[in-house]
Parts: C-alpha cells; structure tokens; sequence
C-alpha cells in the first residue's frame, strides 16, 4: 500500500519539526551595514501592514546605499531605494515571521548599522503555503494520475508495441563544450562579468580536434524536439568520435540474444544517450526493459537515462513512467532530485499556456524556486530551477535574479553545465546587471555574451541597452554639465558605442563640450568639426566654426583655423541671422593679442554695424583702432573709445592717446574741421595730461579750415592751461598775432 500522503512532504515535515525544536531565539540573526564616513541625520519607520521597516537619511545619494544590493533572504524581501534631491529612503520589507530589529550607528568610519533577528521559532506549513498534493510524486498534473506502479510494469508491453514506429534515423548531434578560463586567467579580464569569458586557447584546439563541432552549433536535443533551450539536459553531451555510432550498432546486434545481452546493452545505451543520441538510447532501453524489467530497474542512473532519453525526445507519457518508478524505489538517491524537477518540467511544458517559451505558471514558479533556493539540492537542480522562475520575468525585472544570483554565478562559471543552460545564465546575469552596472563593463560582457551565442537575437537586443544607456548618459551630460563623466566613458568605450553621434548633431556638439572642458582642445576642435559637416543649423554650424578656430589657435594650428573662419564670412546667412553669444567670445579672443586674426576682427565689425554686438572694453577697441588706423572701419571704434566713460587715469591715458592718434590720421588726410573737434575732445578730458596740447592743435586746424572762431577759442582754453608752459605760451603768441 502506498501512503496518500506525499513521502516528500514527510521528510520536509520531518525537517522542519527538527528545525523548530533546536530554534533559540534571538541566536539567528543578520545585520546591514552602510558606511556613509561622515554624520549624517536619519528617521526610522515602521509600517505594519506592508511590514516594511523605513530609513530616511539627510543629506544622502542613493549610490552610498550599494550595499543594499545584496541582503539575506532569509529576513528580508525586497530593499527599494528612493532618492529626492539629496534625501535618500531606504523601505527594508521584512518576510512574513516574527522579525525583530534595531537601528545604530558606528563611528570610525560613521556607518548606520540594521540588525534583525528571529524572535520565535518560524511556523511554515508547506502544505499550506505550496498546497502540496498528495500524489505529487506520481505526477504534477491531471495527465499523470495513473497509479505509478502500474504505468511502470506497462513498460513491457509498451515496449513490444511502439518499438518499430519509435525507431528513429541516427542523430549526430553534438552539443558545444565550453570551458571557462581559470582564475589567474579570469582576474586579467575586466570585473565583469569574468565567469563567461572563454577560454580562447582551448576553443582553438577543441575545434582542431572536431570540425564539425562548431559549425553553426549542430541543433541540440531540445532543439530537434521542439524543447525550449533551457529546459533541455541537465548533463552536458559528450560529442561521439566519427564511425563510432556505427560501432556500437554493430556491438548491439552482436549482443542480441546473448547471455550479456542486458549489461552490454546497457553500456551501449549509456554511451548513446552521453553523446546526444537519445533517440537511439531509448530504442535500447526499452529493448532492455523488454528483456528484463527486474536488472533494468536495480541501477537507478539507467532509470534516469531512460526517463531523460524519453523526455528529450518528447515522449512525456514513457518519461513520466521512468521518473515515478525512479522516485518511488530510489527516493533518497541523487537522481530524485533530477526526477522530480522533470516531472514539474512535464506539468509546465504541457499544461501552461507558454508551454515553457515565457513566464512560469504561478504554481510551478513557487516549485521551481523553492528547488532553487533549496541548500541540499545538487547544483544543476538549482540551474535548471533558477533559470525556469526567471524565464520571461527577467526581462521585465531585472532585479528578481537577485534572489538566485550565487546559481547564476556557479553556472557561467561550471564547465559541466550543458551549453544551452550556460548560455541563459549568461544572459540572465548580465541582463540583471546591464543597467546598473558600469557602460563599459557591461558592454564588455554583452559582447562575450554575442560571441558566445552569435545565433541568439537577445544579444542584440542586449546590445540596444547599451545604447540607449550611452545616449542617456549623453543627453545627461548635456544637461549636468559634468563632462568628467562622459570623457571616463568615451576613453574605454568600443567606438560603435559612439557612433551614434555622428548621425547626432547635437551628440556631436556636446561630446565636443566635453572635451574642450577636460582641455583635450584637438579632439575638440575635430569634433566641432564633424559638426558642421553633420549639422543643417547654419547658426550653430558658425558657432562650431568659431569654437573650432579658437581651439585650433590655442593648438598652434593657425592655418586649419584660418580655413573655419572663412567659412562662417563666406557664409551668406551670417549677415540676416546673426552670430551667437559664443561665436562672439570666440571670435573677441582671436581678434586680440596674441593671435589677432584679421576674418575675425572683420566679422566682430559687420556685427556691430548691424547693431547686434556692442563691445564695451576699452583696451580692445583702443588695439583695434590702432590695428585698422587709417581705414575706414576704424571710425565708428573712436567714437565708442571717446563715449567710453572712463573712471581711472589709466583709463582717460588711453582714451586721450587714442583720441589724439585719430585727430592726427584726420589732419593728415586733410579732415581739419573734424581733426579740430577730436583735438578739442582731448581738450576737454577732466583728468588728461595733454589738454593744453590738444587745445592748441585743435586752434591750428581750424585756422587751417578757416574756422578762425573756434580756432581762437581753442587757443584761449590752451593758453588758460598753466601746467603745460610750452603749449600754453605758443597759444598766447597765436591769440596775439590774430589780434594784431
């Protein structure tokens, strides 16, 4: 007779019965440390309902709460970080048992301390929370109800009836073997993720040895019977040397009918199943069965390559058999476990609506994780399990492989776990760091994660992330104005990641910023070049022209800059919209010493004729008046030097010399009366130095023009300046001749 009740959760009761009668309280317990190295305010809170334990902290950035990454399940849920300007909260949500806590703090270095213990003994009731059946080892759904004792002794008749139609062709299917790197080796790559990096040496030699082992990787077993990858095996094939396939066939049909028929039968079988041919190891298995029911059955590990053989090759209903059989007369052995999750593997790719390609049905998630999470499991179990609960809800939540992040980290790192399983912890781990973890780093592991798989379309869309996180990290940039940021970035980035701006104009701009901030003003000075070349805005295309000259300029190369400043004066919309505020500075810095470049000093003037720019420096208009003196263009700069409203001597020296350079330009060029008017300017400076001077020049060309008055009365004012004796006499000898 057979117990209703499930002999697994028995023994589960059993151990938690254990458990509980050795618990003392307060004795279990963790703490969370978060060094913040200087004081900081906090507050505590305590939600009941959600049972979530708050910690507000000021001033604080949600990056010094990393350690909140990693916590022990056991007491606590989930940790969630919200950060608000410089104020950081950290919800805490306890497991639902009995929890106690308290919240300190630690000097040398300041750090807040969270310690949590169990209080009473933790009363879970599995069957309660798991609503264990009490068939659950004779089957997980309605379709394997049957009573398992008597699917098993079908197995004979089976066997004689399906032989000939479940005899397939002979499969040469050969599964990749990948090996990982030593540790020596792992710690030379970047820190993450080191587990999924090859070792490219063996590779080489592992497909010298075998050819056809890489090509295009030969479909697995879960492939060629519709399986989705991850739930395929759980042991790694082992590829089959050419011609020995055919060996064994003809061991085989030696062996018939001999007295060793069964135990070499079942080495056979053992070798087709390892190698990947688990269509031809069923066929020999249940031959076997045919033959002996009895020695078939006293090796557990032959139940289990027959019940895996079947499952592989999708006949669930002969699987289902040979993995109750195995867990009702080898319980306790290694195998169970591998037997049991097959069994819920069955349930969910035959009863679930994805059939196995997305998210777990709530119940078997609870299994799976429960197996994944369990510490007595073999680690493959763990694999397998964790790779299940995680399929379909890693995409949506990164953060749920937390939870299994040692399974994920053991499976990148085994080198006996099957490809394909490899292959999903590698993309489960690194599409729950891809976010969060350093651009660069993260880029690094995709592109492994590519090589790896180059067939597999989620390394591309891994790939988009990391472009999208570059752009953000971009317009961020933009926006923040911390350049460092972006320039650690682009120095280590591949240079596709950076592609992107070249289609970008404004990328283009702002990585140009970026470089010309850190000093780099080469790489600065080209990039602002690619912009004009990239952008449709002609105003700012001027402005990159600009910024580019200057740079350039700074960089010794005066000739490239002389060729962008032609292009923003050939420009045909310059004078009808105008230059930027930022071409204007750069155009300023190169009109001056020490570069005085001659476009740009023509370029700052057509702005100010137009009345868009004003230049209010008075050492700068004196240097360009003194640069274009005797042209035209000069004029309008005296005019500003003689309005200019100068405070300190220094400031009236120049406006005077200025001043007075152009009454002499004037006077000689024959302007007289105009000459007269700049002298007599000079003249009436309150704190010049040469008003006496100025005075009786400014008599002279008038008398010169005729203007006979205002040459008197420039006379008078020179000769009423008693501080400069020479010019003031010469004044009374002219007043005195033009009254005679």
């Amino acid at each position: 007779m057979v117990d209703s009740e499930s002999s697994y959760a028995q023994v589960t009761k059993i151990n938690k019965e254990k458990k509980s009668s050795s618990f003392v309280a307060g004795e279990d317990s963790y703490r969370m440390v978060f060094e913040l190295n200087e004081p900081r305010r906090y507050a505590t809170r305590f939600n009941k309902v959600t049972r979530t334990l708050q910690i507000r902290v000021i001033p604080a950035r949600a990056k010094e709460f990393n350690a909140s990454s990693y916590y022990d399940t056991r007491f606590v849920k989930r940790v969630i970080l919200h950060e608000d300007k410089s104020e950081v909260i950290l919800d805490i949500q306890l497991k639902n048992f009995p929890i106690g806590w308290v919240v300190a703090t630690q000097n040398k270095p300041w750090r807040i301390i969270v310690d949590f213990w169990k209080t009473e003994p933790e009363e879970k009731n599995l069957e309660a929370d798991w609503n264990w059946q009490p068939d659950y080892i004779e089957g997980m759904s309605k379709e394997y109800q049957d009573d398992p004792l008597s699917t098993a002794n079908m197995a004979d008749s089976l066997t004689k009836t399906n032989s000939i139609s479940n005899n397939v062709k002979e499969s040469n299917v050969i599964t990749q073997v990948i090996s990982g790197k030593n540790d020596k080796e792992l710690n030379k790559k970047e820190s993450f993720p080191k587990e999924t990096v090859l070792n490219e040496k063996s590779q080489k030699n592992r497909n010298s040895e075998n050819p056809t082992e890489n090509l295009n990787q030969k479909e697995s077993s879960s492939k060629k019977y519709g399986i989705p990858e991850i739930y395929g095996r759980l042991e790694k094939a082992i590829p089959m040397p050419e011609g020995r396939a055919d060996q064994l066939k003809i061991q085989m049909g030696n062996a018939f009918g001999g007295k060793d028929e069964v135990q070499i039968g079942e080495k056979l079988a053992e070798e087709f199943y390892k190698s990947g041919h688990e269509d031809q190891a069923l066929t020999i298995f249940r031959r076997l069965i045919a033959l002996s029911e009895r020695a078939f059955k006293s090796n557990p590990k032959y139940i289990w390559y027959a019940g895996e053989s079947a499952y592989l090759t999708k006949n669930f209903s002969l699987a289902n058999d040979y993995f109750r059989s195995l867990l009702l007369n080898y319980p306790g052995s290694s195998y169970s476990e591998l037997a049991k999750i097959r069994l819920v593997d069955m349930d969910e790719l035959g009863n679930s609506k994805t059939k196995g390609f997305g998210k777990t049905g709530f119940q078997n998630a609870q299994i799976y994780s429960e197996m994944a999470l369990s510490e007595k499991a073999q680690s493959i179990v763990k694999i397998a399990a964790t790779l299940r609960v995680l399929n379909g809800v890693i995409d949506e939540n990164p953060d749920a492989a937390k939870t299994y992040q040692q399974n994920l980290d053991i499976c990148v790192a085994d080198s006996s776990v099957p490809f394909d399983l490899m292959k999903n912890c590698a993309y489960d781990r690194i599409r729950a760091f891809i976010e969060k973890e350093n651009i660069n780093v993260a880029d690094a592991a995709v592109q492994q994660f590519k090589k790896l798989a180059p067939n597999d379309n989620r390394g591309a869309a891994l790939e988009q992330i990391i472009f999208q996180r570059a752009k953000d990290l971009l317009k961020k940039t933009a926006q923040t104005k911390q350049w460092e940021d972006w320039i650690a970035f682009e120095k280590k980035a591949r240079p596709s990641l950076i592609q992107f701006t070249f289609a970008d104009g404004n990328a283009l701009f702002t990585r140009a910023e970026a470089f010309e901030a850190v000093g780099e003003n080469l790489k600065a000075a080209q990039l602002y070049s690619a912009f004009w070349q990239a952008s449709q805005d002609q105003k700012k295309k001027n402005e990159a022209a600009a910024l580019a000259a200057r740079l350039l300029y700074q960089s010794n190369k005066p000739s490239e800059a002389e060729s962008l400043l032609r292009r923003i004066e050939l420009d045909s919309k310059r004078k009808t919209e105008g230059l930027t505020d930022r071409s204007i500075s750069s155009l300023r810095e190169l009109s001056v010493a020490p570069y005085r470049n001659k476009i740009a000093l023509r370029l700052l003037l057509d702005e100010m004729k137009l009345g868009r720019y004003v230049e209010r420096d008075l050492p700068t208009l004196a240097e360009w008046s003194q640069r274009l003196r005797g042209s035209p263009e000069a004029e309008p700069l005296y005019g500003k030097i003689l309005s200019y409203p100068a405070k300190s001597l220094d400031e009236t020296q120049t406006v005077e010399t200025s001043i007075m350079q152009y009454a002499e330009d004037l006077r000689d060029s024959g302007r007289f009366a105009n000459s007269g008017d700049m002298f007599l300017a000079v003249a009436n400076l309150a704190q010049g130095t040469h008003r006496a001077e100025a005075a009786y020049k400014a008599g002279v060309v008038y008398a010169r023009a005729g203007l006979f008055d205002k040459a008197k009365t420039a006379w008078l004012l020179a000769a009423n300046d008693t501080n400069d004796k020479r010019f003031s006499s010469l004044a009374s000898e002219r007043l005195d001749r033009l009254s005679k």
